[in-house]
């Protein structure tokens, strides 16, 4: 734009060029093929010319960097032309309906189906309940495994893996607390099904055993069913001190930060 090249020396008076551009771009001077493209020019003219020698117009100039002063402001949202097309309205439509109509309602649905059943600490509200219920004051050490293995986290994450590999686990960990050394496994007893009404807490003890004693299964589908009851089992030993902390159960308290940090 022409006001864009002014020199502000030139703010005073216009100068002798832009009457010579007027001149040169009116509309009544040129042939009819340019005259839009003149008109065009011949408006900026005008408005230098105006800036030059109106210093109102100048003031609105210098603060909006245009001579009409503050223009509107318009944003565009680019979009494939392939959406915009009339013969794809209905394809269009089919896919706003699948996605915000199908898609979005049931994604919410499942994610609040399964967040209402859980605490802030995502520990299943059930779990919470049943370690409110059977922690108590005084506990073993076993006593706390065992409350731990009941957690119906474990329910889904222990289908995995045969009865006889669990079997053969369980042989494996027997003689490792035999040979250990370590006080907290001296009086335990052999763990077997008959502990557990659940075979989802049986197998989840399994697991939580062998990792204490580092037994580690010899089967990979196994193997990776104790890492995931292992890494579950740190949120499950929160939930169980948030319980025996806010009680004042020293004793217990200190049980679970042991079961926790081993």
């Amino acid at each position: 734009m022409y006001i864009s090249l002014l020199p502000k020396k030139q703010s005073k008076r216009p100068s002798r060029n832009y009457h010579l551009d007027c001149t040169k771009f009116h509309p009544d001077k040129v042939v009819e093929d340019e005259k839009a493209e003149a008109e065009k020019k011949f408006v900026e003219i005008s408005k230098a010319y105006k800036v030059l020698t109106d210093s109102e117009a100048r003031m609105i100039f210098d603060e909006t960097g245009h001579p009409d002063g503050k223009q509107a402001f318009q944003l565009g949202l680019a979009l494939p032309k392939w959406l915009v097309e009339e013969g794809n309205s209905a394809v269009v439509l089919l896919f706003y309906t699948l996605i915000f109509g199908i898609g979005m309602p049931v994604m919410v649905a499942r994610w609040w189906s399964k967040a209402k059943h859980m605490t802030k600490n995502k520990i299943e509200n059930e779990t919470m309940a049943l370690f409110y219920r059977d922690i108590k004051e005084s506990m073993s050490f076993k006593s706390l495994v065992d409350v731990l293995s009941k957690s119906t986290e474990f329910i889904s994450l222990t289908v995995d893996g045969t009865a006889a590999e669990y079997e053969k686990l369980s042989g494996q960990i027997q003689t490792a607390m035999e040979e250990t050394t370590v006080h907290r496994f001296d009086h335990l007893k052999k763990v077997t099904s008959k502990d557990f009404t659940a075979v989802a807490s049986y197998r989840a003890s399994l697991l939580i055993y062998a990792h204490l004693v580092r037994v580690f299964p010899e089967d990979p589908v196994l193997l990776e069913v104790q890492r995931r009851v292992i890494e579950r089992c740190s949120i499950l030993t929160n939930g169980m001190l948030q319980i025996v902390t806010a009680r004042h159960w020293l004793s217990t308290t200190t049980a679970i930060i042991e079961l926790s940090q081993v």
